[in-house]
């Protein structure tokens, strides 16, 4: 027993000297990074928002002209607000600290008001810390400040409030106080839907080859989970515009439910893809703030088409996307009698065949005479002005108007405004040719992170509204959507950083790299520890945050169960708890008839719905319907 103690600890002593070793390693690397970095910014003289924030507290604590302009900020200023504290980190308030201290030390202390809520906490990725509010508020108590609470919200409906108070009773979030909503009487409605259904796959015979016209492709099962769960949200929000009734946040009255209404959250953009070209094929207007997205657009990819067959006339796909299109809006038959003209003339030359098209189809004839003009402007002018005679002379913004639906007119002509805009920017403008010009449209359509973003209406559109949990921070909408909220998939722990930064220390208490869990050593142990403990804490502030967006309406659908932080599990059975083992919560929004009394409503203890459950059995589950 003494022997295998004894090997289980040099194993551990190995295992710390690799650490330790590998820590040695990457800040070895990480510092000459950063110091090719700063050469960089200082060459191109520019300071990223780290650079702000350390720049601004070196001057205030170590500069020789600390004393000269802490002087001046107290002359100026003598009362300072600090709005979402809870998203400070440690440097931001050694900034503020400093001139707090100097301050009462120059015998006029600053009038100081911080209003945060640590629930809302949810930028750890930057270094702020939910912990350092309570440490923050304990220190001005202890200076004579006073401490004031509120738990009664002027945004939700009570429905919402109940269903909030009814999760994280089960959650026991440390934070959480239970809510109360100020105004009782507005409807509300939280619902969660079925796990979208995924038939199980037909077992099919591995072969090395698959006929592609008598054999589908085999889907992935999550991918298809997802698409099925765009459906859902596709079939929700037909069922919502124009038929149910929300208050109108400007007049308090109730009207029709509009496509503006609808806020979509989603925790990551790993699958947004999916649930924007669903969107995008029920023809349903929406508005993005996830960046990026103009290249995958149906009219700048027939632009894309049509420069492309510019320099390569025998580029047969792109070319005919290209005359498909609105930009010249042949036909199926159009292509056919292209194809037989083609077969005609002997010529496999397929630019040949098309200025020679008898002239009795008229569409392809204009074709041939308009890209013959195009192909010799390619030559001879920048990439900008190629586009803008296109543009005007084709008139792309008038023929794509009337082609895509009413509701999608104003972003499509912003997206090519924006095409036109990237061709005289991208890159600061230096690539004049075509190709060039191409071949990085081709590298950006690879790296998705690098795309540009759409257009944005110069009208504001009645458009359904996506954003992340942590971009929608500080919205609100009346209909608020959580997609993909089951089970999360556990990040993977290779190269994490442990950081511990104390709210009054000068510098972190801890700070190393973790390789992988082989490669844990036991100096790190505790300092992961409290990481993961922050990161629980997180999760449940980003639940918080998504359905406290809602004002009156809370829907809740996912893809799948299986994983760890499943907001769907987690909310529908704070629902059972309140409504008899119900998936919905609140009032039928079809009705327009809203309350006029200012009596309070209170949810019922006994497990009784909420709302009285619709009359006739539905054997397809209606969204907004009693099930």
């Amino acid at each position: 027993m003494q022997v295998s103690e004894a090997l289980l600890v040099l194993w551990q002593d190995s295992i710390d000297q690799r650490a330790w070793r590998f820590n040695q390693r990457v800040f070895r690397l990480g510092h000459a990074l950063l110091q090719h970095y700063q050469q960089v910014k200082q060459q191109d003289r520019v300071l990223d928002f780290n650079d702000i924030e350390w720049q601004a507290d070196r001057l205030l604590s170590s500069s020789e002209d600390a004393d000269y302009l802490l002087h001046k900020l107290d002359a100026r200023y003598r009362h300072i607000l600090l709005d979402e504290f809870q998203d400070t980190n440690p440097l931001q308030w050694r900034i503020l600290s400093t001139w707090l201290e100097a301050s009462t030390q120059a015998g006029h202390p600053a009038g100081l008001f911080v209003v945060g809520d640590p629930k809302q906490s949810i930028y750890r990725f930057r270094g702020a810390q939910a912990g350092l509010f309570q440490r923050v508020r304990d220190r001005l108590r202890e200076q004579g400040a006073h401490y004031l609470t509120q738990h009664c919200t002027r945004r939700s409906a009570s429905p919402v409030i109940h269903a909030l108070n009814a999760c994280f009773a089960r959650l026991n979030h440390s934070l959480y106080f239970e809510h109360e909503a100020h105004n009782t009487t507005r409807p509300g409605r939280v619902e969660v839907l079925p796990l979208a259904p995924v038939e199980a796959a037909a077992s099919v015979m591995r072969t090395p080859c698959r006929n592609p016209l008598d054999t589908p492709p085999t889907q992935n099962p999550g991918k298809l989970a997802h698409e099925r769960e765009a459906a859902q949200l596709v079939q929700g929000i037909h069922a919502m515009v124009g038929h149910w009734h929300i208050e109108d946040a400007e007049t308090g009255q109730p009207r029709p439910a509009r496509y503006s209404d609808i806020m979509l959250l989603v925790r990551k953009r790993t699958h947004l893809a999916i649930y924007q070209e669903t969107l995008k094929a029920a023809q349903i207007p929406y508005a993005s703030d996830l960046g990026g997205g103009l290249l995958d657009g149906m009219e700048i990819g027939d632009l894309i088409a049509q420069l492309r067959s510019l320099i390569d006339p025998e580029d047969k796909l792109a070319r005919a996307r290209a005359l498909r299109s609105p930009i010249f809006g042949a036909t199926d038959h159009d292509l056919q009698q292209l194809r037989l003209n083609q077969l005609a003339l002997s010529q496999p030359n397929w630019w040949y065949s098309l200025v020679h098209m008898p002239p009795v189809n008229a569409v392809l004839t204009a074709a041939a005479a308009q890209l013959a003009r195009w192909r010799a402007l390619a030559i001879q002018l920048p990439v900008h002005d190629l586009l803008d005679h296109i543009l005007h002379e084709a008139q792309l913004h008038a023929r794509y108007a009337a082609s895509v639906p009413t509701l999608l007119a104003q972003a499509v002509h912003a997206n090519l405004d924006a095409f036109l805009e990237l061709s005289l920017t991208l890159s600061g403008g230096r690539y004049p040719s075509l190709p060039r010009f191409l071949d990085e449209l081709a590298r950006l359509q690879q790296h998705r992170d690098e795309q540009p973003d759409e257009g944005e209406p110069q009208q504001h559109e009645d458009r359904v509204r996506i954003h992340t949990v942590h971009g929608a921070k500080g919205l609100e909408s009346p209909i608020v959507w959580l997609l993909d909220s089951g089970g999360q998939k556990p990040p993977g722990q290779h190269y994490q950083v442990l950081c511990e930064w104390p709210a009054e220390a000068a510098r972190p208490q801890h700070f190393s790299v973790l390789a992988t869990q082989e490669l844990l050593a036991r100096w790190q142990t505790d300092a992961l520890a409290r990481d993961q403990q922050q990161a629980e804490t997180e999760s449940l502030n980003q639940q918080y945050v998504a359905m406290t967006r809602a004002r009156q309406v809370l829907m809740v659908s996912a893809s799948s169960d299986k994983g760890a932080e499943n907001w769907h599990q987690s909310i529908l059975a704070a629902l059972a708890d309140l409504t008899a083992n119900q998936s919905w919560l609140g009032d039928d929004m079809r009705s327009a008839a809203y309350p006029t009394t200012d009596t309070p409503r209170k949810i019922p203890q006994t497990k009784i719905p909420y709302a009285a459950q619709p009359s006739g059995p539905h054997p397809v589950p209606r969204i907004g319907q009693g099930r």
